[in-house]
């Protein structure tokens, strides 16, 4: 009988800790960021379709604007306001019986979102970028009260001639972030030095915008970010900072190829990718007269109050992996000028390496890179481009290895399970 009992009393104790409670929340509107400590990591994340399952509890984060909460403490009642308006921009929920604890007040349902999107912020960076001693550093990201830096872009800006030498952002299909307590989070050189935050150089300087085009090169030439990647590219569509004059054809056919080639790579190859990009070179307008004796090149340039504009005759991307294991690195240009004749990679490298890279050679990209109406791109190996252009971001250590800051499980990509 004795043996009963206890046989009893085990069910009973495995009962009680096989129950987990679990809440929900809503989210309308805009997302905050969430975070839950798992071990000794934190993991941050955005709602994956307008819904957070969790046990325990769940952290809400807005880093611009307020966090808005609304919930009922039955069925019946209306939603309400639980938190004094103005005063969160974070705030803990727990769940216990499956109700969510709200200031001691259990809550059947519970709604949040935040007033305003995350806003990034530009700091001036202690850490320098390779190849970019001799110029500006800039971090964009901002600081969450768990997770610490989170970095989404180093930027490498000569501020004498306001102009961007090359920015450098992460390529992968993590949806969320995973750091240690404590730990930078970004994988990227740079960080955010909160005493020297700044403005947007655009609140000091007029640099090139949208409409700095005339009619006659908005027919060919667009203004956008260098940053083409839409996961990055969205978050800093306000910043001029980023701008620079594209050829349309090569942005919306081969380049576009060429990133979402590198996008499918991140999710089916589950790697993670440092993308450095950059222009190189100024487009010369062909004459409008069949004289050949004059000597002076006609550079095609836009102007703005504060600065004139070179438009690049090429874009370039330095793509190297983050994978320990994984030596691939390699170069993308692409022609930025519909006034190239016979394009070629013979300016950068003696061979076009394109093709030996299967993700690139069977995607898209592949078939259609070498057509110049859609802007003739080819690949290069990073020592021989960096022979050309010289402010190349490689990293080169005292072995001679070109390296990038390993991440080690750290990701500063944030991004919508359900993007």
């Amino acid at each position: 009988m004795l043996n009963l009992h206890c046989f009893v009393f085990l069910v009973a104790v495995a009962s009680i800790i096989n129950y987990v409670s679990t809440c929900t929340l809503s989210v309308l509107g805009i997302s905050p960021l969430f975070t839950q400590t798992f071990g000794s990591r934190t993991i941050a994340f955005k709602a994956r379709e307008d819904k957070v399952y969790f046990e325990d509890s769940v952290k809400a984060y807005c880093s611009n604007g307020e966090l808005i909460v609304e919930s009922q403490t039955n069925n019946y009642d209306s939603y309400y306001y639980p938190l004094q308006p103005g005063i969160y921009n974070t705030f803990e929920f727990h769940c216990f019986n499956n109700m969510i604890d709200i200031n001691d007040v259990e809550h059947i349902n519970v709604r949040v979102s935040c007033s305003n999107e995350i806003k990034l912020k530009l700091y001036e960076s202690s850490a320098v970028l390779p190849k970019c001693g001799g110029f500006n550093n800039y971090a964009i990201g901002f600081n969450h009260v768990d997770l610490g830096e989170v970095i989404k872009a180093g930027i490498c800006y000569d501020l004498d001639a306001l102009s961007l030498k090359f920015a450098m952002y992460v390529a992968s299909s993590k949806n969320v972030l995973i750091s240690k307590k404590n730990h930078n989070s970004g994988v990227l050189p740079v960080s955010l030095d909160f005493d020297l935050k700044t403005n947007d150089l655009n609140n000091f300087f007029d640099l090139i915008k949208k409409d700095s085009l005339d009619s006659a090169l908005a027919n060919q030439f667009q203004v956008d970010n260098l940053i083409q990647d839409k996961s990055i590219s969205i978050e800093l569509q306000h910043w001029d900072t980023f701008n620079t004059i594209w050829w349309r054809q090569l942005r919306e056919e081969n380049w576009r190829y060429f990133l979402e080639a590198l996008g499918q790579r991140t999710k089916s190859a589950q790697r993670s990718y440092v993308v450095s990009v950059g222009t190189y070179g100024n487009i010369t307008m062909p004459s409008a007269t069949n004289n050949c004796t004059s000597s002076k090149p006609n550079l095609l340039t836009v102007k703005t109050s504060d600065t004139e504009v070179l438009v690049p005759a090429y874009m370039w991307a330095y793509v190297k992996s983050l994978a320990a294991d994984d030596k691939e690195e390699f170069v993308v240009i692409g022609h930025n000028s519909p006034y190239a004749e016979d394009p070629e990679h013979n300016p950068f490298c003696a061979v076009d390496m394109c093709d030996e890279i299967e993700w690139l050679k069977e995607s898209k990209f592949g078939y259609l890179r070498r057509l110049p109406t859609l802007g003739y791109t080819f690949c290069c190996p990073p020592d021989e481009v960096a022979n050309i252009i010289d402010y190349i971001p490689l990293h080169v250590t005292a072995d001679g290895e070109t390296t990038v800051k390993n991440t080690e499980g750290y990701y500063d990509v944030i991004r919508s399970n359900n993007n």
